[in-house]
């Protein structure tokens, strides 16, 4: 784009302006109208309101636990672990 001049560069610019929007337009479209047919989350009402305990996690806790999971012992653990404080009543 050095060797154009400046209408040349301008026009290239253009054009890539509207591939990007132009394909950004047509993905979301195409989310809209997956999301429309398969209606992701569907089932899963039922599962909101199962009784549980609910345990209430101060922000202390949240705070070390992320400090402890900055850490890990294991590098490959790392990856499919994730350390929380265990509340007990």
């Amino acid at each position: 784009m050095a060797a154009l001049d400046s209408k040349a560069s301008g026009k290239m610019g253009m054009r890539a302006v509207v591939y990007y929007m132009t394909t950004t337009i047509i993905a979301v479209v195409i989310g809209i109208i997956i999301v429309i047919i398969i209606h992701p989350g569907k089932g899963t009402k039922e599962n909101m309101y199962r009784e549980g305990k609910i345990v209430q996690v101060t922000a202390a806790d949240a705070f070390l636990d992320l400090i402890r999971n900055m850490f890990p012992p294991n590098l490959v653990e790392a990856c499919f672990k994730q350390v929380n404080a265990l509340q007990l009543p």
